[in-house]
């Protein structure tokens, strides 16, 4: 039976206590307790974690209850609380749920019952489902589900045992985003266990969908969070796939990190990033497939605030379209006949202009992914200046020694293609929108959290 736990944590055992206070604190608190294991030389012993915890059981005798007393004020000095973070993110699609008197009591109703046996969930569960607890919160609301499988064990004779694992989630009210504590279940699990939390509230049609992020998001999410990058992972999209695993991003200068940088057929499909969350200094993984570790033990607090830097991104897609898709699309509808080669050369001369943009403002180095990512959150500000009906007044212009023509001939072409206003009109607006995304490129120095804020608040201004 796993008793791993993380946002139900409500007392520490005497090995918890012990894996969580670092070798040195245990060690000039129980040095006197060191225990060599040659019972000839007791004297010149070496103190070190392991026999200072041997010792210390040995004069207790093995005393859980007493070990517990002995142990714990050390703990609340030194020891780290919290457990270790492995979360799998979802979302519900429909309008943010939240907790009324009556579904409050229908929670509660069934604490402890067995949901397979309930019709009205109707999950098809092959196994035995309860809510054992629940915490209500104001920001969220805490589940902790206990799972239980039955096996027949034939010797030495034919017995019926149950095996229990238990599952935690959190549900943040304001994103609808579901966190996942489930350490050891498979996907299919954790799906059914969602969508059980969405019938809890909308007895019907459970709207759930798994928080995936692209390489844009997952970069945005270290930046908002500050972090160092260190060993990103990356995929292949194209016909020849393959991972490739632990090159430091850092490094610059390596010819093959390079290569990787400026190859924009390989995508990163995992960061580990080391940043300072909630005065925690940690080192988060976080995947595509929406999956967040730490492997250091942390409060809940830690995801509380991870949770919103995701959530801001998650909500802020509408800044990453991938440029090339967007581009493509609109000179097939002008050239269905051109060559691909053609859409190619047009692509790559837009996105050049874009870098150069990035580049002229830019207030610090960047990678190649960094650019890239600054050059798409531009681009897509492009089509929502127009979208939103809010162009900025003549003194949000910036003038520039450069033209950046081909950025200028698509959002001409885009304005009379797709808005479908006349030429002149879309080259008048085309002209603006470059000088707007050069001003909001000049605020912001290149930063793309910025970049967004300062597009988002000249919007509010309007």
């Amino acid at each position: 039976m796993s008793s791993r736990t993380f946002f139900f944590r409500s007392e520490y055992s005497v090995k918890d206590m012990y894996e969580r206070i670092y070798a040195p604190d245990f060690i000039s608190v129980f040095k006197e307790y060191a225990n060599s294991l040659d019972e000839e030389d007791t004297e010149n012993v070496e103190a070190n974690k392991s026999n200072c915890y041997t010792g210390l059981s040995q004069a207790y005798q093995l005393d859980i209850d007493r070990l517990h007393t002995v142990i714990r004020p050390v703990f609340d000095e030194y020891g780290r609380k919290g457990d270790r973070m492995n979360i799998k993110l979802y979302r519900s699609k429909a309008a943010p749920l939240t907790v009324t008197d009556e579904i409050r009591s229908r929670i509660n109703s069934l604490i402890n019952r067995n949901i397979t046996e309930i019709d009205s969930f109707n999950p098809n569960l092959k196994y035995d489902l309860f809510i054992e607890e629940v915490a209500y919160r104001e920001a969220y609301l805490d589940f902790k589900f206990r799972i239980e499988d039955s096996i027949i064990v034939h010797e030495p004779v034919p017995i019926r045992e149950i095996n229990a694992e238990y599952v935690e989630a959190r549900y943040y009210f304001g994103s609808g985003i579901i966190a996942l504590f489930n350490p050891n279940g498979t996907t299919r699990q954790s799906k059914d266990l969602v969508k059980v939390i969405y019938l809890l509230f909308i007895p019907y049609d459970p709207k759930i969908e798994e928080i995936l992020l692209d390489e844009a998001q997952l970069i945005m999410i270290q930046l908002r969070l500050k972090g160092l990058v260190s060993s990103p992972r990356y995929r292949s999209d194209d016909d020849l796939r393959f991972i490739i695993h632990g090159l430091n991003e850092i490094n610059y200068e390596n010819p093959l990190v390079k290569s990787i940088q400026s190859n924009d057929s390989l995508t990163i499909s995992e960061l580990n990033t080391t940043c300072v969350v909630e005065g925690h200094r940690v080192n988060l993984k976080i995947s595509e497939d929406g999956k967040l570790i730490i492997d250091t033990f942390v409060l809940p607090d830690v995801l509380d605030r991870i949770i919103l830097d995701i959530e801001w991104v998650v909500l802020s897609e509408k800044y990453y379209k991938d440029m090339s898709t967007q581009i493509e699309a609109l000179y097939k509808k002008i050239s269905p006949a051109a060559l691909p080669s053609h859409r190619t050369r047009r692509i790559t001369a837009i996105k050049d202009d874009l870098s150069r943009v990035v580049n002229e403002y830019r207030g610090k180095p960047m990678d190649h992914r960094e650019i890239k990512l600054v050059s798409t959150v531009i681009f897509n500000i492009g089509h929502l200046l127009n979208d939103e009906k809010k162009i900025l007044p003549d003194e949000h212009l910036q003038s520039s020694s450069s033209n950046y023509s081909n950025l200028y001939a698509y959002y001409t072409d885009y304005f009379t293609v797709i808005k479908r206003m006349n030429r002149s009109k879309s080259e008048t607006i085309a002209r603006k929108t470059v000088q707007i995304l050069q001003f909001l490129a000049a605020q912001s120095t290149g930063d793309a959290v910025d970049l967004i804020g300062q597009y988002e608040h000249l919007q509010k201004d309007e």
